[in-house]
């Protein structure tokens, strides 16, 4: 630290009493400016008045990290001018200078009570910004650093000094626009903040908690928590991963009126994430929002875990325990805008002179144009910037290295790939934001196959996941991300379930079927069902008059089926596997102050309904070993029947063994097919129903047409295939067929996992 030791030099701290807050009665500086450890530096000290102008000779007492092992170096030259060197030893985080007459009685420390001048070396300007925890071999404590190049004056104030403003300055560098300071006395759970010119507060943009009745920053230390588990990783390029999106705050099991914490989801839902077969969970934003309530994408601090939430060890704890349970994290990250609110935390400019704060600061774009500055969500982080680029960057490393993660969620990523209008349309590339994608993706994660990257971009565009081919900032090169969410399915499908029965289009269903294997498509996600959106759930949208009915359970369990078996990784949002048709305020609608209801399923009908999903998320995974083909790239939409309202195709891993090719018959009119409905097969033998959606075991009211059938092929062409079959389908129902039966019943999965 950078107050005196009176222990180690009470004389100092004596004869600076005397002087409280005297100012300054000269200017210091440091050859070079950071010193290596192990080499020479020179001090220069210039006298500007006071007794020190006319000592003669002028002294210094030299400190590391604190003064330890303090020492005086008589001084050369003559008054006002002075100068001398020593050696920066090889443990030295800090160098702490105090000038003095020969006799001890007169000196300039700076010109505060117990301040002195600080100095760091060169390894400190190489640690990353934030804290950093400092061994005991330099001293211990923690290092401080902060990046406020308009800055004329810091310090950090905490627990570790009462926090006293003059207690812990912090020395400049000029090339980086970093301030820093060793403190010694600061310790795990010490909160802090930033004092800018003696008045201005700041927490830590790095700070990874917040606490308290004035929001301090709180130190972390992300070494005292053990992983007990693995990362589950991936030997199937993620083509099994059945993802389900989650909210912290609304999947409490008990269901109250405060958010849900991480503790409350251990072991009570993950058990019940597991059982249904889900191995990946989508965490909607952890990270430090203003107020109790959030979706968590008006983010202040990205580094920083959602103190409603818990402590970044109850995060560590929850990430453990999904992994013990085979369930990849992946972790929902916002950088194309922070707040609006709450940003004075980035005000590091100006200081003083603004009536009002949440100034977009150096973090930030300040435009022109306008829609440089403003991403139509908040403020634009300035990716030309190395700083930001740095935050940013820094801030993925930590999700990796400090929680153990399997992934990310980019939040809309065409806001920081782009400028975009109203309508969310790209007007022009902004090539900062595509380079540190790229940069990111390239050298970050793509280096680790068992790292899943998705990008929310909503645009379809094939090069979100092309391989980065040069990390350029092109807009036509690839930017690299595994995966990328597809709207375009949801709405496809939730129109056509929704609509009249005789408007319902098949060759929009077709489209939808037919698609990318690197999308991740869904029914619903938390922008199709929040109440901040104005949007409702599925099932509302099916039947608003009785969102529990007859039709809006098997249409919403038909939706199902064309999810589970449509190219992609498929992704459900939670409680679309409980038929959720909204929060208690009866406006059909998520809220993020709204808890998710797991009564319902006491109610058989919707027992039966979560029936359906465990056992098509069992197909999707083959878990069974009979549907290998759902794991598979290639779709073959071979037979669409708008009259009937009737579509099927297959999917295949290419394969030639059983299950290796799967037939899925999906049929969305009212209509029964009792008597069979005629497709063609690709492989001659007989084919097995191994899902069946109007099984009685999935609703009381179901009417099980075809249950249990086996389905023989004849040597007739149909549908571009020389064999053909005869399925029996019920009304609004799927059926999937396989040429092998799977290791168990299909009513219960559990066996299989």
């Amino acid at each position: 630290m950078s107050r005196l030791r009176p222990l180690v030099f009470a004389s100092a701290l004596l004869a600076a009493s005397l002087c409280s807050q005297a100012p300054a009665q000269g200017t210091a500086s440091l050859t070079p400016s950071a010193p290596d450890r192990g080499t020479l530096a020179t001090v220069t000290f210039d006298a500007t008045g006071g007794p020190l102008a006319a000592a003669s000779p002028v002294v210094m007492t030299v400190g590391f990290n604190g003064f330890q092992n303090a020492f005086d170096v008589t001084l050369t030259g003559t008054a006002p001018n002075w100068s001398g060197t020593f050696n920066v030893p090889s443990d030295a985080t800090g160098i702490d200078i105090v000038f003095k007459n020969v006799a001890g009685s007169i000196f300039d420390n700076n010109g505060g009570a117990g301040v002195d001048w600080h100095f760091v070396v060169s390894d400190v300007l190489a640690e990353a910004l934030g804290v950093t925890k400092v061994p005991p071999s330099e001293g211990g404590g923690y290092l401080f650093r902060l990046w406020a190049p308009d800055v004329t004056e810091a310090s950090v104030v905490g627990d570790f000094n009462s926090f006293a403003g003059d207690a812990d300055l912090m020395a400049f560098d000029s090339a980086s626009g970093v301030w820093s300071v060793h403190v010694h006395d600061a310790a795990v759970d010490d909160e802090y903040k930033f004092l800018l010119k003696g008045s201005e507060f700041r927490r830590d943009p790095r700070g990874r908690m917040v606490r308290g009745a004035f929001d301090n920053s709180v130190i972390v230390d992300p070494t005292t928590y053990t992983f007990t588990e693995s990362r589950p990783g991936t030997a199937a390029d993620f083509r099994d991963w059945v993802v389900y999106e989650m909210h912290i705050g609304t999947l409490d099991p008990a269901g109250g009126i405060a958010p849900g914490t991480f503790g409350d989801l251990i072991p009570a839902r993950l058990d019940y994430i597991a059982d249904m077969g889900f191995n990946a969970v989508l965490v909607m934003p952890v990270n430090e929002f203003p107020g109790t309530y959030s979706g968590g994408y008006n983010l202040t601090e990205p580094f920083a875990i959602e103190r409603d939430y818990g402590s970044p060890d109850d995060f560590r704890a929850f990430v453990d325990a999904c992994h013990a349970r085979g369930i990849a994290v992946i972790v929902d990250v916002v950088h194309n805008h922070y707040g609006p609110g709450g940003l004075d935390l980035y005000d590091f400019q100006d200081l003083n002179t603004n009536a009002t704060r949440d100034e977009p600061g150096i973090y930030f774009y300040d435009g022109p144009p306008a829609e440089l500055a403003d991403s139509g969500f908040g403020p634009r982080p300035d990716y030309s910037e190395p700083q930001v680029r740095d935050f940013i960057t820094d801030n993925i490393a930590m999700f990796l290295d400090e929680y153990n993660v399997d992934g990310f969620r980019w939040d809309f990523v065409k806001a920081m790939r782009g400028l975009v209008d109203g309508s969310f349309a790209v007007t022009s590339d902004l090539p900062d934001g595509i380079s540190l994608l790229q940069d990111i993706n390239s050298t970050l994660l793509n280096s680790n196959p068992d790292l899943l990257t998705m990008a929310e971009d909503l645009g379809g565009d094939a090069r979100l996941t092309d391989p980065v081919s040069s990390v350029s900032g092109d807009p036509n090169d690839g930017y690299g991300f595994d995966r990328q969410w597809e709207v375009d399915f949801h709405g496809i499908m939730a129109t056509q379930l929704a609509t009249t029965d005789s408007l319902i289009n098949m060759v929009d269903i077709e489209a939808a079927i037919d698609g990318s294997p690197a999308r991740v498509h869904y029914l619903e996600s938390h922008d199709e069902v929040w109440e901040l959106n104005t949007k409702d759930r599925l099932p509302p949208r099916i039947d608003g008059a009785d969102p529990e009915s007859l039709k809006a359970r098997k249409l919403s369990g038909l939706g199902a089926g064309i999810l589970m078996t449509a190219a992609g990784m498929p992704m459900v949002f939670q409680g679309g596997e409980l038929l959720d048709i909204g929060g208690p305020d009866a406006d059909n609608s998520w809220g993020e102050d709204e808890a998710i209801d797991f009564s319902r399923l006491a109610d058989p009908d919707i027992a039966g309904f979560n029936q359906l999903y465990k056992d098509l998320i069992g197909l999707r995974r083959n878990l069974g070993g009979a549907t290998a083909g759902l794991l598979g790239d290639t779709t073959n939409v071979f037979h669409v029947n708008s009259g009937a309202k009737a579509i099927a195709y297959s999917r295949s891993n290419g394969g030639s063994g059983f299950g290796d090719t799967v037939v899925v018959l999906a049929n969305f009119s009212t209509g029964s097919f009792a008597g069979g409905y005629d497709i063609g097969l690709p492989q001659a033998g007989t084919w097995f129903e191994v899902f069946n959606s109007d099984d009685t075991a999935y609703g009381t009211d179901f009417g099980g047409v075809g249950a249990g059938q086996t389905v023989a092929t004849t040597a007739s062409a149909l549908h571009g295939f020389p064999q053909r079959g005869t399925v029996a389908i019920g009304p609004r129902s799927l059926i999937v067929l396989s040429q092998t039966t799977p290791f168990s019943s299909v009513a219960d999965w559990s066996i299989m996992e």
